[in-house]
């Protein structure tokens, strides 16, 4: 899917080599490679243990016809903050759109007032605090496991 910024696309390019050079890129496919070496746990480790923590949605309709998708962030009762497995859900329908070859345009929308007010504090305190976490032990683990390789 190859998408197009209608307005401001030289700031965002100058943002992005500026903030994210070191790290990303894109490759001639224009796709982002990350060249971060941080630690060495895989995306899918991440993903099982972002979504035990649960709350709201995100959403993806694509329509094939006009080649627009919209993705909803759906959590109103916390203001569109993101929980762990609303970050999942966003993370693979980004991975589907990237795969989508009728894509135009997206629509990045929310329910309710507020469009995202962030991270989900109740997700961070539960990954900090592993008493807390929906599996303590396991939380704990990839937390030791992370904090080990920096």
């Amino acid at each position: 899917m190859s998408l197009r910024c209608i307005s401001a696309t030289a700031p965002i390019t100058r943002l992005l080599k500026n903030s994210t050079s070191d790290i990303m890129s894109f490759n001639e496919n224009r796709r982002w490679v990350n060249h971060y070496a941080g630690p060495d746990t895989s995306v899918s480790v991440i993903c099982d243990q972002f979504s035990k923590f649960e709350g709201g949605k995100v959403e993806l309709t694509k329509d094939d016809k006009s080649g627009v998708a919209v993705i909803k962030i759906n959590h109103p009762e916390r203001r569109n903050a993101l929980s762990g497995s609303m970050m999942v859900n966003l993370w693979n329908a980004v991975n589907e759109l990237e795969d989508w070859k009728s894509g135009k345009g997206i629509i990045l929308h929310s329910v309710g007032e507020t469009f995202c007010s962030g991270g989900d504090l109740n997700t961070v305190r539960q990954i900090s605090n592993p008493d807390e976490g929906p599996d303590s032990r396991q939380s704990s683990r990839w937390r030791s496991r992370t904090s080990d390789s920096l």
